[in-house]
């Protein structure tokens, strides 16, 4: 399909061996009591560029072990709901299940085998899990994109490495378009922030295919 291959165009090419993530939670921090005072500045400094909507999101990150998201564990299932670390898009998509809360994907695509496979991959997550704001984060993305373009497989791209501000610029990024998405295909939301709520049914490839694209 025209639109599927307009999407590999997009993705830089990439091939790394593809490796399972096998880590476990990072919660190594100091007790909110024992903070001192320029840490507590940290924290509200952290609070405010992640914005009210992320902190109050449980994160799953999908990743190589090697992957520079990994850099960004501790900080964000600090100061926000937690951070799960999943070994496959599959195992996310299973624990998205046993969440109540509002969740958001990070998807560091560059442990997949190779482009087509991270784009077929993507795209039936997106199909069976459009409730799910997605993120993805690659090395070789030329820079990132903010936009509703690619939202037949993610919400929103980086490019690593990436700082603080970009990873949290990203996730609010991908919960907008992500809201604008649902929106435009006349899906209805429960709550404001766009997270519960029917999943949508029918192709992904109908899902705001970018301007640029054929069928």
């Amino acid at each position: 399909m025209a639109a599927w291959g307009g999407i590999k165009v997009w993705m830089a090419a990439f091939s790394r061996d593809s490796r399972k993530v096998e880590i476990g939670r990072n919660a190594a921090y100091e007790s909110a009591g024992s903070i001192d005072p320029l840490n507590r500045g940290l924290e509200g400094a952290s609070k405010h560029i992640l914005g009210a909507q992320i902190v109050r999101r449980r994160i799953l990150i999908v990743a190589d072990p090697s992957c520079q998201l990994l850099d960004h564990v501790s900080w964000l299932d600090r100061f926000t709901l937690g951070v799960e670390m999943c070994s496959s898009l599959s195992d996310a998509k299973a624990r998205a299940a046993h969440f109540a809360e509002p969740l958001i994907v990070l998807v560091g695509i560059d442990y997949f085998q190779d482009l087509d496979v991270a784009v077929d991959a993507l795209g039936r997550f997106r199909a069976t899990t459009s409730n799910l704001p997605v993120v993805i984060a690659s090395t070789s993305f030329a820079r990132p994109d903010l936009s509703c373009e690619r939202a037949m497989i993610a919400d929103a791209s980086i490019r690593l490495p990436a700082s603080r501000p970009q990873i949290a610029l990203a996730l609010g990024a991908a919960v907008t378009n992500h809201r604008v998405v649902r929106k435009r295909l006349g899906t209805s939301l429960l709550g404001s922030d766009d997270v519960a709520g029917p999943e949508i049914t029918g192709s992904v490839a109908d899902m705001a295919r970018p301007s640029h694209m054929s069928h």
